[in-house]
């Protein structure tokens, strides 16, 4: 499997197969403005939003070979948090005792030199919902299992507030950090 590196980042093209079609816009365009090449507003469609976006990786990132495991031993899940913000970040509810806001408290933590791995949000939304619950209000009752819940709330600190993520190293105990945002 092919490796592309940009500006710190590493890509393949599973990677982005497996992205939302605007952090395929917003990843196209900060190569395209980094290398003086036309952005895009939107793509027609989500094939060429992989497409294109792959070509331009390839055309302006470093290529780097990696060879692929024999066995599924061992594996772990390769990084998931590198989305780059485009304007600048929303305002984010404060987390008050009275009024307990689940991303205010995950971008807490991703601001700390430490960042926050997947396992620290999973112990952030059980708190969360601790607290909600001791004062007597509604706790998420959908079907999502807590580790997917901690995983979409630190995706959503991007894809809502609009912070940049990078998840230092893999899998589940690796920290995610707020590196900042773009202006506008």
């Amino acid at each position: 499997m092919t490796t592309v590196t940009f500006q710190g980042i590493q890509f393949t093209e599973k990677m982005l197969a497996d992205e939302k079609t605007a952090d395929l816009v917003s990843t196209y365009n900060k190569i395209a403005e980094a290398n003086g090449e036309k952005t895009v507003n939107k793509f027609s469609d989500r094939q060429s939003a992989i497409k294109r976006t792959w070509a331009m990786l390839q055309k302006h990132g470093k290529a780097v070979k990696k060879t692929p495991k024999s066995d599924g031993e061992g594996q772990t899940r390769t990084k998931r948090f590198n989305y780059v913000a485009i304007g600048n970040p929303k305002p984010v509810r404060e987390d008050t005792t009275e009024n307990p806001v689940l991303r205010h408290r995950l971008i807490k933590q991703m601001m700390t030199p430490e960042g926050c791995s997947v396992n620290q949000a999973i112990a952030i939304v059980k708190q969360f919902d601790k607290d909600r619950k001791a004062q007597g209000k509604t706790i998420y009752s959908g079907t999502d299992t807590i580790h997917t819940r901690a995983y979409e709330g630190m995706r959503l600190v991007h894809y809502y507030a609009n912070y940049s993520l990078k998840q230092d190293g893999e899998g589940d105990d690796a920290p995610v950090r707020i590196v900042g945002n773009r202006k506008s």
